[in-house]
């Protein structure tokens, strides 16, 4: 462990520029994550205002919010693709974009490519040529906990709070009950890895800090060329903007997951009725009331983050590449009040919300049934699928159905 002064004389010996230069003419920005820091809002602000970007001559390719198809298409883990048969097509079409582009400057986002290995990420690095310069943004281990183990309820795990941090926390990174891909938010490793490939002049470090909320997108706008400003975050709804579940919110998933018969549902079900449906529409409908709870770290993980954090923070340190925002900041425990074991009880009006999400999902209609319903659910294949899982012939059932309606 590093203690304060010695992480503060560290930090002293590399301190960076005081002004961030702006990168030459056709170079490409490649901002990697890591996951949790602010990426969302950078990405939406990006989306939101392409043609404003174009002016000022910077090209944020595709037309989605970031660029994950096309980075996971790269790192061979397309998501739909079976075994054997991933392609690098996205990728691709995205190269083909940028090198139609003459002379503007080029960003490229996702925080997938924060997991790359040594192989991978040089293959970004010679694919997007001589001029990438990396950004890379990190929080305090502490504020990022939370919101991961949040992300692994999003994405099916049934591990209670506090038994995932005993994980994630005191067992090495290839240990076999690790989470998978957690080891991308080893931020010591993934910096000098990229350090390491590009060049330390070639990468810049961004420290988020919720008292200095203009740190990240300020630094994207300077290394861009772009006015202040022009990457605030947009106005949206809970799901658009990512915001974090209150701890009533995530014990409802959390059980869910505990409950739910593996295997039962297709990942494109449980996308479709839980993640895209029954989650989506409790992040946009709810503003958590002040009956709601904070998720915040147990005491004996607070002090193991801090742990932690010191020790990337030495890491980064000796890489030399830039670092806006003070290293000692990902050693901070979080002060705010939370709690870290679920609630026995949640309100109605949350499990309300969850069930009209999941039903709005389930008929294709994403959260709100403002969807129109698609051609291929229509009744004759609704009639379908309620006829296979109540197990029962479809003529019969569009019999009982039509005899029902008629009465009425």
């Amino acid at each position: 462990m590093v203690s304060e002064d010695r992480l503060g004389q560290i930090v002293e010996e590399i301190k960076p520029p005081a002004v961030l230069a702006e990168l030459p003419e056709r170079s490409r920005l490649l901002h990697i994550g890591l996951m949790k820091t602010g990426t969302t809002a950078v990405q939406r602000a990006a989306n939101a205002r392409r043609p404003m970007l174009l002016r000022h001559g910077v090209r944020y390719p595709g037309t989605l919010y970031n660029h994950r198809q096309a980075a996971l298409a790269l790192m061979n883990r397309s998501p739909r693709a079976p075994r054997g048969e991933r392609s690098r097509d996205a990728w691709d079409e995205l190269l083909h974009e940028i090198g139609q582009e003459p002379n503007r400057k080029i960003w490229i986002s996702n925080e997938f490519i924060c997991g790359c290995d040594d192989q991978t990420a040089a293959r970004f690095l010679a694919d997007l040529g001589a001029r990438t310069h990396v950004i890379v943004t990190l929080r305090s281990v502490a504020a990022t906990l939370p919101s991961l183990w949040q992300q692994y309820v999003k994405s099916g795990t049934t591990d209670n709070f506090e038994d995932w941090l005993a994980v994630v926390l005191t067992e090495p990174l290839d240990s076999p009950r690790m989470p998978v891909h957690f080891s991308r938010n080893d931020q010591g490793a993934v910096v000098s890895r990229w350090a390491r490939l590009a060049g330390p002049e070639n990468v810049t470090v961004v420290i988020g800090d919720k008292a200095e909320p203009r740190r990240i997108p300020s630094t994207f706008e300077t290394l861009l060329g772009l006015p202040p400003g022009t990457l605030d975050p947009p106005r949206g709804r809970g799901f658009d903007t990512n915001r974090s579940f209150s701890a009533e919110e995530v014990s409802l998933f959390l059980k869910i997951n505990q409950i739910l018969p593996r295997g039962k549902l297709s990942e494109d079900e449980l996308t479709r009725i839980l993640r895209s449906g029954s989650m989506a529409r409790v992040l946009n409908e709810r503003t958590p009331p002040s009956g709601d709870t904070a998720l915040a770290l147990p005491a004996w993980a607070a002090q193991r983050a801090g742990e932690l954090g010191g020790h990337y923070a030495q890491v980064i340190a000796n890489t030399g590449v830039c670092v806006v925002g003070d290293l000692t900041e990902l050693s901070l425990t979080s002060a705010s009040p939370g709690r870290h074991t679920m609630p026995d009880q949640i309100p109605v009006e949350l499990a309300a919300q969850a069930v009209i999400g999941a039903m709005s999902g389930q008929l294709h209609r994403g959260s709100d049934f403002r969807r129109p319903l698609p051609e291929r659910v229509r009744p004759t294949r609704l009639m379908q699928t309620m006829a296979r899982r109540l197990r029962l012939p479809v003529r019969r059932l569009q019999t009982t159905v039509s005899s029902r309606l008629r009465r009425r």
